[in-house]
């Protein structure tokens, strides 16, 4: 607001909009110093320069700005102009963008690690369930007919398994 501008100086003014995130003494050391030498020169680094900062409004609401000082010659005198404009909705959407860019990436990745694993189960799984199916083919051959014919024995009871493994081996 003008009555809290008036009779400051203007790296007071500047610094006070900052956003309280963004205040550092570093930064009032720079604003300061900057500004006098712009007095003193006409020449600054943040003259002629394209800057944002993030601002604290009156209402308490941050906003990002977008700002450009540049001295301004008269007959006798140096005086400092700028110009400043909200981009807040701009850095807002950037900021979307760039987070739904990142969330399609991992998706991405997330997918291709996917398609991967599957691959190395479908490869190494198949392999062992076949190898599995040719033992227990191997197992359940050697147990003769005649053995295995008598309910209740040994032999029964593992050709009876030999083939529910086997069963299952194959709906596998």
């Amino acid at each position: 607001k003008r009555e809290k501008a008036l009779g400051r100086f203007i790296w007071n003014v500047q610094y006070d909009s900052i956003s309280e995130a963004a205040k550092d003494h570093r930064l009032y050391e720079r604003l300061r110093s900057e500004v006098l030498e712009f007095i003193q020169t006409g020449r600054a680094p943040i003259v002629d320069q394209m800057m944002e900062t993030e601002i604290s409004r009156p209402n308490g609401s941050s906003r990002v700005i977008q700002l450009r000082f540049f001295p301004i010659n008269l007959k006798q005198d140096l005086m400092a102009g700028g110009v400043s404009r909200d981009i807040t909705d701009v850095k807002r959407a950037e900021d979307l963008s760039h987070r739904m860019a990142m969330a399609a990436r991992l998706a991405e990745a997330s997918e291709a690690e996917r398609r991967r694993l599957a691959r190395e189960l479908h490869d190494q799984v198949g392999q062992n369930l076949t190898a599995l199916s040719l033992n227990l083919s191997m197992l359940r051959s050697q147990l003769t007919a005649a053995e295995c014919d008598l309910p209740g024995t040994l032999c029964r009871v593992l050709y009876d398994r030999l083939d529910d493994s086997l069963a299952l081996v194959s709906q596998t």
